[in-house]
């Protein structure tokens, strides 16, 4: 549309403020270039152009203000329409009080939004006793009479209301319609800049929401830190606890080290005696010379071989039972290390679970190699058991090679002593239980240990599985917090 194209839509588009601004100014400016104008009166009416002679020296002054044309029936029904106005040539002609003022109120909807809506919307009085009811009609009258004033053109009564004549009529409409024109081409220097206005206002609305939710986030947070500095309390004092329950522990797994070392020792000394056994009975048998007929032996002499070979056995019994005794020792520590492993997974556990909900990483670092040291320790310490069980099969090995050899020797005196060696042979299969018996012994304590090894390796997994978990849950709640901080 030429006349209301772009008026109806920022009308329509809720700009009612600004153009009530614009209008004001448009009005101003009209009035001035209306009556500075020298030149015949041009107006701009569907593309065509209208010439006038000015109105006579006999008009009043107030009508010489408003000095541009009157517009014909034709021009001013082309100018409704253009504007939306549903006006008939009927209504030109032959007007009546009530579609002049229907006609009158559908132009104040399309030049002055504000206007027509306070017109719609007036009360009447609280106590009608007191005050007459306004009429629509009055009010329709003051408003036009209102803008017709601010555009130039003071000549409008009540009269060209409520008895309209169609000359005075149509002058009414060319005024506002040359205005609505002028209006018009002034709006579109003004459009831009409004439209950019209402995008930076529905920015600025935007961003005041997004401040307000993240306000109430904040609030939220701040109301809730009471709660979640207690829980740290909470947390830490339970750290401290299974701190002191691990130094407890560690100080046991110290002790536990201490007697490790000292069996260590005592396995030495037993190396050492074992040694010097051997030692004793092989200069035993140099004294035996195996070359020796049996007859050439007197029988003062088989009877103190016999002697110095019983006593040699009875040395070797005591031996073994020393040494069944330190297998059992040993067997003990390895329970007491398992039970250690245990007690040091349970306490790792508790650690983890605490720290996890503290999210003190640093501290759990710490802890972890300090738990992984240990770990060490008890990995040393289970070694030195092994060892230790090896030396013991290495001498269950020399056993059976000096109780194969004094089986040996036993057999020289089977023909001429009967009885002493039926009791030598009993001694021997004695030695020979005991030694299986140890061999047995010797076969759980490597099992135990393999068992141990096998717990080891299982807590040591699980360990690193759950500090991974722990250390994924730790990552992404640190990623929360500091994502919540920075809104």
């Amino acid at each position: 549309m030429v006349v209301d194209g772009i008026l109806r839509y920022a009308i329509r588009s809720g700009m009612d403020l600004a153009a009530a601004e614009i209008d004001s100014r448009d009005a101003t400016s009209f009035v001035e270039h209306a009556s500075a104008s020298c030149s015949p009166p041009i107006t701009m009416v569907g593309g065509s152009r209208v010439f006038e002679k000015k109105h006579d020296d006999t008009q009043s002054s107030s009508t010489r203000i408003f000095d541009l044309p009157t517009l014909t029936i034709d021009q001013l029904l082309t100018a409704f329409q253009e504007m939306d106005l549903k006006v008939t040539e009927q209504d030109l002609l032959h007007p009546t009080a009530e579609h002049t003022e229907q006609i009158f109120l559908n132009i104040l909807y399309q030049l002055k939004p504000s206007i027509y809506e306070a017109i719609e919307s007036t009360v009447l009085p609280l106590d009608e006793s007191d005050f007459e009811p306004v009429s629509r009609s009055i009010l329709v009258y003051s408003r036009m009479r209102s803008l017709l004033k601010d555009i130039g053109f003071t000549d409008f009564e009540m009269l060209d209301m409520t008895h309209p004549a169609p000359h005075r009529l149509a002058r009414i409409m060319s005024a506002l319609v040359n205005y609505a024109m002028f209006r018009d081409r002034r709006w579109e220097f003004f459009e831009q800049g409004m439209i950019e206005s209402d995008g930076l206002m529905e920015k600025v609305h935007q961003e005041e929401q997004g401040i307000a939710r993240r306000e109430s986030r904040l609030l939220v947070e701040r109301e809730d830190m009471p709660k979640v500095e207690h829980a740290i309390q909470q947390l830490e004092a339970e750290s401290q606890t299974e701190a002191y329950s691990l130094r407890e522990i560690a100080k046991t797994a110290d002790e536990l080290i201490a007697e490790a070392n000292e069996l260590k020792k005592q396995r030495g000394r037993l190396k050492d005696e074992m040694e010097e056994a051997q030692f004793n009975l092989l200069q035993l048998l140099n004294q035996v010379n195996p070359t020796k007929s049996l007859l050439d032996i007197g029988p003062q002499e088989k009877q103190e071989i016999l002697a110095e070979l019983k006593k040699s056995l009875q040395s070797e019994e005591q031996r073994m039972e020393q040494m069944m005794q330190q297998l059992e020792e040993q067997k003990q520590q390895v329970d007491n290390l398992q039970e250690l492993i245990r007690s040091l997974d349970l306490a790792r556990q508790r650690l983890w679970d605490s720290k996890r909900d503290m999210g003190d990483c640093i501290q759990t670092e710490e802890e972890e190699r300090a738990m992984s040291q240990e770990e060490q320790n008890v990995n040393a310490q289970r070694e030195s058991i092994r060892q230790t069980h090896q030396n013991v099969l290495r001498s269950l090995n020399l056993l059976t090679t000096k109780r194969e050899k004094e089986q040996e020797q036993l057999a020289i005196f089977n023909d001429n002593y009967p009885l002493k060696h039926e009791a030598a042979q009993k001694t021997v299969r004695q030695l020979s239980e005991e030694t299986k018996e140890l061999e047995k012994q010797s076969k759980e304590i490597q099992a135990a240990l393999n068992d141990c090894d096998m717990k080891i390796q299982s807590t040591e997994a699980a360990a690193r599985e759950e500090l991974q978990k722990w250390m994924n849950e730790y990552q992404s709640l640190m990623k929360e917090l500091n994502s919540g901080w920075k809104i």
